[in-house]
């Protein structure tokens, strides 16, 4: 404040209040200036014609930082980072911050890890009052790993003696990722024949290049599998056929002591406790008490078809080789 008061003369100017027009940045702004008075030694000698007045200024840009917090997360094969952003914006004022994008440096599992937010931006009411100083902010947030589970189908296979399983291993790791997985055993809970079989898989591991990002969750998978009796061919393929005398299977009734019976397609199928053959025999009469040298039976399930009757409990000599009904 300033006064026009004499040379020489003694006086203390106040007022009660300044106020530009608005707050908001601008040049050549209205400011007012009231309640002004005057005292001091020589206050008795003058009339204080104006109790306010004017002048101008302008209010510049405040500047303004943002900074950045991240978010740790679970392992998701990307670097892609959630960040909150905050600024030192005046008490009062509405400003939205913005960005185009938050990174962490890799997409691997990490402590302490650099998350980069680009694209800083403010907007709202009164970002025209603000400068903002930086484009860009650093953060850190951690990476942690992701449950892994590992599941395992088993194959059916033949009665070998056993309990050996064949498995095969799978698992919920994220598309894009590489991983080995690998078991120590697979075992039948049982070498014996059966359907639905527990399958123990155990020993399971994991290697490969994004192994690091995960944890298994599980040691042990249980999966399912059939053991089926073994094929006689396949159990007795050393075995020579000739080598043991049998009891005939009454295919026909006019055969009474056939000495060979070949099955056609060396099928044998199970029914229960019983082993039956299911398709065509040829059986061929060696004997001087027929005359007839090749006749086909239709032997089905031995139940009553073609003629045929159960094997349970006889032997049947092949051709190829031998099986016995139990």
């Amino acid at each position: 404040l300033t006064s026009d008061m004499l040379s020489g003369d003694s006086l203390t100017l106040s007022k009660t209040a300044a106020t530009f027009d608005t707050k908001n940045v601008g040049t050549g702004k209205t400011v007012t200036v009231a309640g002004l008075a005057i005292d001091g030694t020589d206050a008795g000698n003058y009339n204080l014609t104006n109790s306010s007045t004017t002048t101008t200024a302008a209010i510049t840009k405040k500047d303004l930082v943002i900074s950045a917090t991240a978010t740790d997360k679970v392992y998701d094969t990307t670097t892609d980072a959630t960040t909150a952003l905050t600024s030192d914006m005046l008490s009062g004022d509405s400003l939205t911050l913005s960005k185009t994008a938050a990174t962490f440096d890799t997409k691997n599992v990490g402590t302490g890890k650099t998350v980069t937010v680009a694209g800083l931006a403010i907007d709202g009411t009164d970002a025209g009052n603000y400068n903002l100083t930086n484009s860009s902010a650093i953060a850190w947030a951690a990476i942690t790993k992701k449950g892994l589970a590992i599941s395992a189908t088993a194959a059916d296979k033949v009665y070998d003696t056993t309990k050996i399983a064949s498995a095969t291993l799978s698992c919920d790791m994220l598309s894009g990722d590489s991983l080995t997985l690998s078991n120590t055993s697979a075992l039948f809970d049982s070498k014996d024949v059966g359907r639905g079989k527990t399958v123990t898989v155990s020993g399971l591991s994991i290697g490969g290049i994004d192994a690091g990002n995960y944890y298994l969750q599980n040691t042990i998978a249980i999966t399912y599998a059939n053991i089926s009796k073994a094929d006689d061919e396949k159990l007795h393929a050393s075995i020579n056929a000739f080598s043991k005398i049998i009891n005939p299977v009454p295919v026909n009734p006019s055969y009474k002591t056939p000495e060979r019976v070949q099955i056609v397609n060396e099928k044998v199928a199970v029914t229960g406790n019983t082993q039956v053959v299911t398709e065509k025999v040829t059986v061929s009469e060696q004997s001087q008490q027929t005359n007839n040298k090749n006749q086909q039976g239709c032997v089905k399930d031995f139940s009553g078809d073609c003629n045929s009757q159960s094997v349970k409990g006889q032997q049947v000599k092949l051709a190829h080789y031998f099986e016995t009904f139990y």
